[in-house]
């Protein structure tokens, strides 16, 4: 195992998404975010992708770890997946950034995001 100068720990933020007054939420509907995503799990590393708003509330939308419960992957593997979540948005709110986290890594597997979508309604495969 790789002693603590070999660990990794890699923050990518997705560019500002726009979403309108939550006043209008109702005509709008509220905003989902969808990803394509391969995981690869070894203990002790983290992932998580998090909603940062403009209000400074952050929501944490997906958590994986080596952890038999309390993350969305129940310690294991979570390979060729599509992801899809909805944003709960505070009020007020104006914009949105979302944050993809890779932490307490060491050095051989890997997380691969892509296709990274925010919409008014759920996002389909």
């Amino acid at each position: 195992m790789p002693d603590q100068a070999d660990r990794h720990d890699k923050d990518q933020d997705d560019d500002a998404h726009r979403h309108t007054d939550r006043g209008h939420e109702a005509a709008l509907g509220r905003p989902f975010v969808a990803f394509d995503s391969h995981y690869r799990q070894e203990a002790p590393q983290k992932v998580a992708v998090t909603a940062v708003f403009d209000t400074g509330e952050e929501v944490r939308l997906l958590h994986y770890s080596a952890d038999a419960t309390g993350n969305d992957n129940a310690g294991s593997d979570a390979e060729n997946t599509f992801v899809t979540k909805e944003l709960p948005v505070p009020a007020n709110t104006k914009t949105v950034t979302l944050k993809f986290r890779m932490y307490d890594t060491g050095d051989n597997w890997y997380w691969a995001i892509d296709h990274v979508r925010v919409d008014s309604k759920p996002i389909t495969a």
